[in-house]
């Protein structure tokens, strides 16, 4: 993970992890991150869409040990490329659809790779 500096308000951060783009229209498309900020996100999806398309980006941390529940933020896409590996898809986030706990999510999300928080192993997580 590594921050990437440019004119945006926001750094982004170059991550690979796996992601659905849920539309507003039904269609869940699997995807990979490329980069995310508090601002918006970067994925490359199976399917080409529609940029203005409403979408929530569900992402989820796989390890060897342990799975994520899925981190979902809600946006709105901005431009859609197609590419070798699928269609990269840019959208920011929506903050008058993002709550409380989207943004909370998000945050310990970008800690996280930030490398300021760790996923405990199993174990490591004390018992009930």
């Amino acid at each position: 993970m590594t921050a990437t500096k440019d004119r945006r308000s926001n750094p982004r951060f170059a991550c690979d992890v796996e992601a659905e783009v849920r539309l507003d229209d039904g269609r869940i498309l699997p995807a990979r991150t490329q980069d995310i900020s508090f601002s918006g996100i970067c994925v490359v999806a199976t399917e080409p869409v529609t940029p203005r398309s409403r979408a929530t980006f569900a992402l989820r941390l796989v390890m060897e040990w342990a799975e994520t529940e899925p981190v979902e933020l809600p946006g709105v896409v901005v431009w859609c490329t197609r590419t070798r590996d699928g269609h990269q898809v840019g959208a920011r986030f929506d903050p008058q659809a993002m709550g409380e706990d989207a943004w909370q999510r998000l945050d310990v999300f970008l800690r996280f790779l930030m490398g300021e928080l760790s996923m405990p192993r199993g174990d490591e997580v004390a018992p009930d």
